[in-house]
Protein backbone atom coordinates (compact mmCIF):
# COMPACT_ATOMS: atom_id res chain seq x y z
CA UNK A 1 0.00 0.00 0.00
CA UNK A 2 0.99 3.64 0.09
CA UNK A 3 0.27 6.38 2.61
CA UNK A 4 -0.78 9.91 1.68
CA UNK A 5 -0.37 13.03 3.80
CA UNK A 6 -3.13 14.66 1.70
CA UNK A 7 -5.67 11.98 2.67
CA UNK A 8 -4.48 10.98 6.15
CA UNK A 9 -7.35 8.59 6.90
CA UNK A 10 -7.63 6.96 3.48
CA UNK A 11 -6.37 3.43 2.76
CA UNK A 12 -4.87 2.59 -0.65
CA UNK A 13 -4.36 -1.15 -0.09
CA UNK A 14 -6.37 -2.19 -3.16
CA UNK A 15 -4.86 0.31 -5.63
CA UNK A 16 -3.04 -1.02 -8.68
CA UNK A 17 -0.28 1.54 -8.15
CA UNK A 18 2.06 2.48 -5.34
CA UNK A 19 2.86 6.19 -5.16
CA UNK A 20 5.64 8.20 -3.60
CA UNK A 21 6.24 11.94 -3.57
CA UNK A 22 7.81 14.87 -1.81
CA UNK A 23 6.80 18.51 -2.06
CA UNK A 24 9.11 21.36 -3.10
CA UNK A 25 10.24 21.70 0.55
CA UNK A 26 11.37 18.03 0.51
CA UNK A 27 8.55 17.09 2.89
CA UNK A 28 7.38 13.50 2.28
CA UNK A 29 3.77 13.54 1.04
CA UNK A 30 3.31 9.92 -0.14
CA UNK A 31 5.27 6.86 0.93
CA UNK A 32 5.17 3.12 0.20
CA UNK A 33 4.85 0.12 2.53
CA UNK A 34 5.60 -3.41 1.31
CA UNK A 35 5.82 -6.82 2.95
CA UNK A 36 6.41 -10.34 1.60
CA UNK A 37 5.85 -13.75 3.17
CA UNK A 38 9.46 -14.95 2.94
CA UNK A 39 9.92 -18.04 5.11
CA UNK A 40 7.81 -21.20 5.10
CA UNK A 41 6.56 -20.42 8.62
CA UNK A 42 5.06 -17.20 7.13
CA UNK A 43 3.64 -18.96 4.08
CA UNK A 44 6.65 -18.08 1.88
CA UNK A 45 8.93 -20.25 -0.24
CA UNK A 46 12.24 -19.99 1.68
CA UNK A 47 12.92 -22.82 4.17
CA UNK A 48 13.05 -21.77 7.81
CA UNK A 49 16.65 -21.52 9.05
CA UNK A 50 17.97 -21.00 5.50
CA UNK A 51 21.27 -19.11 5.20
CA UNK A 52 20.37 -15.86 3.41
CA UNK A 53 23.04 -14.89 0.87
CA UNK A 54 21.28 -11.95 -0.79
CA UNK A 55 17.89 -10.27 -1.07
CA UNK A 56 16.87 -7.62 -3.60
CA UNK A 57 13.62 -5.68 -3.44
CA UNK A 58 12.28 -4.55 -6.83
CA UNK A 59 9.59 -2.08 -7.91
CA UNK A 60 8.63 -1.29 -11.51
CA UNK A 61 8.26 2.48 -12.05
CA UNK A 62 6.02 3.36 -14.98
CA UNK A 63 6.06 7.16 -14.72
CA UNK A 64 8.75 9.72 -15.46
CA UNK A 65 11.37 11.39 -13.28
CA UNK A 66 14.48 10.03 -11.66
CA UNK A 67 14.72 9.50 -7.95
CA UNK A 68 16.68 7.88 -5.11
CA UNK A 69 15.11 5.81 -2.34
CA UNK A 70 15.93 4.03 0.89
CA UNK A 71 14.20 0.94 2.24
CA UNK A 72 13.81 1.12 6.00
CA UNK A 73 12.63 -1.92 7.92
CA UNK A 74 9.24 -1.45 9.57
CA UNK A 75 9.21 -2.03 13.34
CA UNK A 76 5.44 -1.98 13.74
CA UNK A 77 2.87 -4.42 12.36
CA UNK A 78 0.45 -2.92 9.84
CA UNK A 79 -2.59 -4.01 7.85
CA UNK A 80 -2.66 -3.55 4.07
CA UNK A 81 -6.43 -2.96 4.11
CA UNK A 82 -6.42 -0.47 7.00
CA UNK A 83 -3.05 1.36 6.96
CA UNK A 84 -3.21 5.09 6.30
CA UNK A 85 -1.04 8.14 6.96
CA UNK A 86 -2.36 8.20 10.53
CA UNK A 87 -2.77 4.54 11.41
CA UNK A 88 -0.89 1.25 11.00
CA UNK A 89 -3.99 -0.89 11.51
CA UNK A 90 -7.56 -0.31 12.60
CA UNK A 91 -7.38 1.58 15.90
CA UNK A 92 -3.54 1.50 16.01
CA UNK A 93 -1.78 4.79 15.29
CA UNK A 94 1.70 5.20 13.88
CA UNK A 95 4.08 6.73 16.42
CA UNK A 96 4.68 9.47 13.87
CA UNK A 97 2.19 10.05 11.00
CA UNK A 98 3.28 8.48 7.73
CA UNK A 99 5.15 5.72 9.59
CA UNK A 100 8.09 8.11 9.83
CA UNK A 101 9.00 7.54 13.49
CA UNK A 102 12.64 6.44 13.42
CA UNK A 103 13.26 3.83 16.10
CA UNK A 104 9.51 3.31 16.66
CA UNK A 105 7.75 2.87 13.29
CA UNK A 106 10.87 2.27 11.18
CA UNK A 107 14.48 1.28 11.76
CA UNK A 108 16.61 4.44 11.96
CA UNK A 109 19.06 3.12 9.35
CA UNK A 110 18.29 1.84 5.87
CA UNK A 111 18.50 -1.81 4.84
CA UNK A 112 19.22 -0.65 1.30
CA UNK A 113 19.26 2.27 -1.10
CA UNK A 114 18.69 2.54 -4.83
CA UNK A 115 18.07 4.94 -7.68
CA UNK A 116 15.94 4.90 -10.81
CA UNK A 117 16.35 7.03 -13.92
CA UNK A 118 13.73 9.08 -15.75
CA UNK A 119 12.62 6.23 -18.02
CA UNK A 120 10.28 3.46 -16.89
CA UNK A 121 12.08 0.50 -15.35
CA UNK A 122 13.04 -1.40 -12.22
CA UNK A 123 14.13 0.22 -8.98
CA UNK A 124 16.29 -2.31 -7.08
CA UNK A 125 17.30 -2.11 -3.43
CA UNK A 126 19.59 -4.58 -1.68
CA UNK A 127 17.75 -5.55 1.52
CA UNK A 128 19.95 -8.52 2.45
CA UNK A 129 20.52 -7.19 5.98
CA UNK A 130 16.78 -7.04 6.62
CA UNK A 131 16.03 -10.54 5.36
CA UNK A 132 18.97 -11.88 7.37
CA UNK A 133 17.49 -10.19 10.45
CA UNK A 134 14.11 -11.80 9.71
CA UNK A 135 15.86 -15.18 9.37
CA UNK A 136 17.43 -14.56 12.77
CA UNK A 137 14.07 -14.02 14.46
CA UNK A 138 13.32 -10.32 13.98
CA UNK A 139 9.62 -9.82 13.18
CA UNK A 140 8.94 -9.39 9.46
CA UNK A 141 6.83 -6.26 9.04
CA UNK A 142 8.40 -5.45 5.67
CA UNK A 143 9.84 -2.14 4.49
CA UNK A 144 8.99 1.50 4.23
CA UNK A 145 10.20 2.95 0.91
CA UNK A 146 11.23 6.56 1.47
CA UNK A 147 12.36 9.11 -1.12
CA UNK A 148 15.82 10.50 -0.53
CA UNK A 149 16.54 12.75 -3.53
CA UNK A 150 15.14 13.72 -6.91
CA UNK A 151 12.40 15.80 -8.48
CA UNK A 152 9.44 16.75 -6.25
CA UNK A 153 6.76 14.96 -8.27
CA UNK A 154 4.66 11.84 -7.83
CA UNK A 155 6.32 8.60 -8.92
CA UNK A 156 4.14 5.55 -9.57
CA UNK A 157 5.06 1.89 -9.33
CA UNK A 158 2.86 -1.13 -10.00
CA UNK A 159 1.42 -2.79 -6.90
CA UNK A 160 0.64 -6.43 -6.12
CA UNK A 161 -2.93 -5.73 -7.32
CA UNK A 162 -1.75 -4.81 -10.84
CA UNK A 163 -3.30 -7.45 -13.11
CA UNK A 164 -2.28 -6.69 -16.71
CA UNK A 165 1.28 -8.00 -16.41
CA UNK A 166 2.03 -9.84 -13.16
CA UNK A 167 5.78 -9.78 -13.87
CA UNK A 168 5.74 -6.01 -13.16
CA UNK A 169 4.46 -6.40 -9.60
CA UNK A 170 6.82 -5.71 -6.67
CA UNK A 171 9.20 -8.59 -6.07
CA UNK A 172 11.69 -9.81 -3.53
CA UNK A 173 14.44 -12.00 -4.97
CA UNK A 174 16.16 -14.06 -2.27
CA UNK A 175 19.25 -16.22 -2.76
CA UNK A 176 19.86 -18.69 0.05
CA UNK A 177 21.51 -21.95 1.04
CA UNK A 178 19.28 -24.68 2.42
CA UNK A 179 19.57 -25.24 6.17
Amino acid sequence: TFLSRGAPSRNYGTNTSLQSSRNSSSQITRTILVRFAIFQSEGGPVPNNALIQSAVLGFYKYTSYDHSYKAQRLLKDWDETAASWNQAASGVAWTSPGALGAGADILAGADGTGSIGTAAGWLSLDVTAGVQAFAGGTANYGWHLVEVAGRATTKKFYSSEYGSNKTLRPKLTVTYAAP
